[in-house]
């Protein structure tokens, strides 16, 4: 069995077995131009390491195994605290109003058809896109995104922060989202993408006091390519939607095993008990590739992060300045 080892800049490294992986819709890579400039500044792969890139996409019926490498709290993206559930989550269980498909590039239309804003960046308006469904059968409504952005408002995290200027958000009818900001602020497109719509029917009784331990955020009921079929202590497993309103997704199932232990999760890689692991840190990853020829380095473009740290108490940074700077950092 053949194979790849990912690396993903900025960040570390994943392996994965020899086929392209390819998660929920549109996975599809799209050609980017760089001048001579930028391919020379690029940082040359390790030498002691082949290089190459995945080719191919899933089989319409496969199931792909990846390792996590911790129990997620829940599947809620709204929540703070767990990036495994954010990254597990968002985009293929959930979506946005908006989508950015790449680092660097606007946001697109997802579940908001189009939108239109005020001159002053003060007003909002969304316009749903048609014939889209909940997992559990319901159709996409406005109501669903005035919840979602109610419990965005009020449950602590980083998203409250983007949108800790919202006004009001109300419904114009069934397929229109009307939001009022207190100002203009810079990111508000990026800020859209990265809040998931919920399901007003499944978070109907709940508040931000019982968010994380309410069983709807357990239970992901998401309009996304996949859709949850079972999560038991240990493994989750997501299938195909099939009434989902974009492309479909390329594989018929994803399943994520927890498996701690790196060097377990490596001997589940080498026997073909999973495909994928995520986030290896990069010596252990390198030094794997090392010791067995059939281990390839594929380079993959994901952003790098890093922080800003403010003072608080200082009289000038108030909390629009400081995501106004945040932003500016992009």
């Amino acid at each position: 069995m053949k194979f790849a080892l990912v690396f993903v800049c900025g960040i570390g490294f994943a392996l994965a077995s020899g086929s392209c992986l390819e998660r929920g819709r549109d996975a599809q890579p799209e050609p980017v131009e760089q001048s001579e400039a930028q391919e020379a500044a690029r940082p040359a792969a390790p030498v002691s390491i082949r290089t190459s890139e995945p080719r191919g996409l899933a089989q319409d019926d496969a199931t792909i195994t990846i390792r996590l490498a911790s129990e997620p709290l829940h599947l809620n993206p709204v929540l703070a605290g767990d990036t495994v559930a954010v990254d597990l989550a968002l985009g293929d269980i959930y979506e946005g109003l908006l989508r950015v498909d790449r680092p660097g590039q606007a946001p697109r239309p997802a579940l908001a058809k189009s939108h239109v804003r005020s001159r002053d960046g003060r007003q909002w308006t969304f316009f749903l896109r048609e014939g889209v469904k909940f997992h559990s059968g319901h159709r996409l409504q406005a109501a669903d995104v005035v919840r979602s952005f109610e419990l965005v408002h009020a449950a602590p995290g980083p998203l409250q922060t983007d949108f800790d200027d919202l006004l009001s958000v109300k419904s114009d009818g069934a397929d229109t989202v009307v939001f009022r900001f207190a100002g203009r602020r810079p990111g508000r497109s990026e800020a859209f993408a990265s809040v998931p719509v919920l399901s007003s029917v499944s978070f109907r009784d709940v508040d931000a006091k019982t968010l994380q331990s309410a069983a709807a955020s357990r239970q992901a009921n998401g309009t996304g390519p996949l859709r949850l079929v079972h999560w038991k202590e240990g493994g989750i497993e997501l299938a195909r939607f099939e009434h989902y309103w974009g492309a479909p997704a390329r594989a018929q199932t994803i399943r994520y095993q927890v498996i701690p232990d790196r060097t377990r999760a490596l001997a589940e890689l080498r026997s073909g008990g999973v495909q994928v692991l995520l986030r290896m840190p990069v010596d252990e990853a390198i030094a794997a590739a090392q010791d067995n020829e059939n281990l390839a380095l594929v380079r993959e473009s994901l952003p790098a992060y890093t922080a800003a740290f403010f003072n608080t108490e200082h009289p000038l940074l108030r909390a629009g300045l400081r995501a106004a700077l945040s932003r500016s950092f992009d």
